[in-house]
């Protein structure tokens, strides 16, 4: 719905008789104001009898397009994430040699500076980064478990 509350679909107007304009609005506000009381109480008596109902209808309409929005951001959030798969998918490291994984992982080996610390040792002897690289995917994992000079 756009500003006029027309559908962009259907082109359907939500709207109630009885909203007030402008001048409208200022009729109570300025009664409440001073005191005093309408010459014409038909039309304010239309409008407290209408509004229970006509509030009930916006509620209605508010939470069908609250549903269609929920319907909206589900779909668009499975196409994103098909999207990325899609893209992973496709991705230039999916087309890399096993050979050439198995040396970069070789290479992903902590710095000598960081297995100088006593975690860092724990780490270098436990080889920790292959576990991690292993859990990345089960090619990784076959790649790591499958190299003998990564384990070494």
């Amino acid at each position: 719905m756009n500003a006029n509350s027309s559908c962009n679909v259907c082109g359907t107007r939500f709207r109630s008789p009885f909203l007030p304009g402008p001048s409208d609005i200022a009729d109570p506000q300025n009664m409440l104001r001073s005191n005093t009381l309408p010459i014409e109480t038909s039309s304010l008596q239309r409008t407290i009898s209408a509004a229970p109902a006509e509030l009930l209808r916006y509620d209605g309409e508010i939470e069908r397009i609250r549903n269609t929005l929920a319907l909206l951001t589900a779909d668009r959030d499975s196409l994103a994430s098909y999207a990325d798969g899609c893209r992973s998918a496709l991705a230039p490291i999916r087309r890399l040699p096993t050979e050439l994984l198995a040396e970069i992982f070789d290479m992903c080996e902590p710095s000598a500076d960081y297995k100088e610390s006593h975690s860092g040792e724990m780490d270098r002897l436990s080889k920790r980064y292959l576990l991690q690289l292993s859990q990345v995917s089960s090619l990784w994992h076959g790649i790591v478990m499958g190299t003998a000079k990564l384990l070494v």
